[in-house]
């Protein structure tokens, strides 16, 4: 049975220049007997090592959210 991808593709894929599709995923699960969901689930690692990898690059300000009202400040400041 063949995988029916072209080498470049296969290629791509296996030197880490493209990410393992879901579609991909069931096309080598039927040619290989390998499990879709394993290898989405080695995908997924794969991409959260990288990222975790270049984590500190990566800048983004924490978010913080301002005080809701409460319903009795809410209250008091009609009342005035």
């Amino acid at each position: 049975m063949a995988v029916a991808i072209s080498r470049p593709t296969l290629s791509a894929l296996l030197n880490s220049h493209s990410a393992l599709s879901p579609d991909m995923a069931l096309r080598m699960e039927k040619a290989f007997g390998l499990k879709m969901d394993t290898l989405l689930r080695m995908q997924t690692a794969h991409e959260i090592a990288e990222v975790r990898g270049r984590e500190q690059s990566i800048k983004v300000k924490r978010y913080t959210a301002k005080p809701r009202p409460t319903h009795q400040m809410l209250q008091s400041k009609t009342c005035l």
